[in-house]
């Protein structure tokens, strides 16, 4: 496994996902038009919700390493992209989520995040 490459205030999928995603674990996310994700599991390996419409799934870590070091390298990521990079329909749930991390911002025309440095 490859460890991810330092940037400024040593952000690193690790550290964000330690902080700012673990956290979630037991928390309801709510969008803008009211839909919420109950965010019931969060460890290394994947997280456990259940969507707006009842449904329990889960979405494993690696698509946040990802979208996650797309973001910090690139700047920005949309949900285009993690539907063509991950097979499972979860890029809303990735996108909610990672959208509650201090530095990323949700973009709009394209759907997706925008790193805040």
């Amino acid at each position: 496994m490859t460890t991810s490459k330092k940037l400024p205030n040593n952000k690193t999928f690790e550290s964000i996902w330690e902080k700012h995603i673990i956290p979630l674990q037991g928390k309801t996310l709510i969008r803008d038009n009211g839909d919420t994700n109950q965010i019931l599991k969060v460890n290394w390996s994947e997280v456990e919700r259940i969507t707006s419409n009842g449904n329990i799934g889960k979405i494993k870590v690696e698509i946040f390493k990802q979208a996650i070091n797309k973001l910090l390298t690139d700047g920005s990521i949309t949900r285009d992209y993690i539907n063509q990079n991950y097979v499972g329909r979860a890029s809303s749930g990735v996108i909610l989520i990672l959208s509650q991390v201090p530095f990323f911002k949700l973009t709009d025309k394209p759907t997706g995040l925008k790193f805040i440095k």
